[in-house]
């Protein structure tokens, strides 16, 4: 019997450990070729994601991917190739590319669906987004293809620069105080529920949020010279400047003096796997050191990016658009179209 049980686990040891080891992520890169088309494919476990190199002759063509590791090697099915474009089937999806005179295009067509819903000149469209818009008293919250206002001022303000916000509070400066505050007004995003953030000191209205870390939110104040961390949870608000000195975060925490935060407007640095940006006032996507181009339309401003995700404005529209799908219309503002400068706050 027992020489019985020690052959069982001879065998099954083995196997547990080969099974373990073969669905462990790890980084790899492989080269093959499909319909005469040469494919490098790479695997990076801390991003979790892919990334494939279609080489056509002199040209290279990007497509990057989050996905779950699989110990399957040469993941591409199959490439089509239609004139210019190159339809890539991977993880049982078709992903179309284009070139043109050397530039990639990303095929993203807008759906072009009705809006759903209208409330006070804002044409809502199918989303799932939880969507702050500033309405110079407070904000509109859309979720659920519905409009709600949350208002928190007396009096218009036309621009809403002091403002951030973490994982559950949107906050906001008061700015029925004109031109210094001691108030922060912060609004719980699934409650609604609106509480306040006092600060024993006054603080200027030029002042600007440097970013969040850890779910803490950090102000600069370049008048009087301070910077701030501020505590939504616990509806705290600290001074933490010392002796002329401050603090950001570029990936780690980096002491400064405050002069060079306020001479160099620096900011938290914030790492995004897809790195979408503005050019010429077209959308790009940079993947592998190469310019894509997602939308030639006119791009107002970049509103989130979100990994494979960016919201961004054009013409008084709020578009979303996800890598290798569709351009989907979220919300449309006539307001925006002269003035898109406001932020616009969206929870996923």
């Amino acid at each position: 019997m027992k020489k019985i049980i020690m052959l069982i686990l001879i065998i099954i040891i083995p196997f547990c450990i080969f099974i373990i080891i073969s669905n462990t992520p790890r980084n790899y890169k492989t080269e093959y070729s499909i319909n005469k088309l040469e494919v490098t494919e790479q695997y990076n476990k801390d991003n979790q994601t892919y990334l494939f190199i279609i080489k056509d002759n002199k040209l290279e063509i990007p497509y990057q991917v989050i996905h779950k590791y699989i110990k399957k090697r040469k993941l591409i099915t199959n490439i089509k190739v239609e004139e210019n474009c190159y339809t890539i089937s991977v993880f049982e999806s078709n992903y179309k590319l284009c070139t043109n005179d050397d530039k990639i295009i990303i095929d993203s067509n807008i759906n072009n669906e009705s809006p759903i819903n209208t409330e006070n000149n804002i044409e809502i469209y199918k989303n799932s987004e939880k969507i702050f818009i500033w309405n110079y008293k407070g904000y509109y919250k859309i979720e659920n293809n519905k409009l709600e206002n949350i208002t928190i001022l007396k009096n218009d303000n036309y621009e809403n620069k002091i403002s951030i916000s973490n994982d559950k509070y949107l906050v906001t400066a008061n700015y029925d105080e004109k031109y210094e505050f001691t108030k922060f007004y912060r609004i719980n995003i699934k409650s609604n529920k609106i509480d306040e953030i006092i600060s024993e000191k006054p603080i200027s209205s030029n002042s600007y949020f440097l970013g969040t870390h850890n779910n803490k939110l950090y102000l600069l104040d370049p008048k009087y010279k301070n910077e701030y961390e501020i505590d939504p949870n616990k509806k705290e608000i600290t001074m933490i400047s010392k002796d002329g000195n401050g603090i950001y975060y570029d990936k780690e925490e980096v002491k400064t003096s405050l002069n060079k935060l306020i001479k160099e407007k620096l900011v938290f640095s914030t790492y995004n796997l897809y790195n979408y940006n503005i050019e010429d006032n077209k959308l790009i996507l940079k993947i592998n050191g190469q310019n894509i181009l997602v939308s030639d339309d006119k791009i107002d401003n970049i509103v989130k990016i979100d990994n494979e995700k960016v919201y961004y404005l054009s013409d008084g529209t709020l578009y979303k658009y996800t890598f290798g799908k569709q351009v989907q219309k979220i919300i449309s503002n006539t307001e925006w179209k002269f003035n898109s400068s406001n932020q616009i706050f969206i929870f996923n």
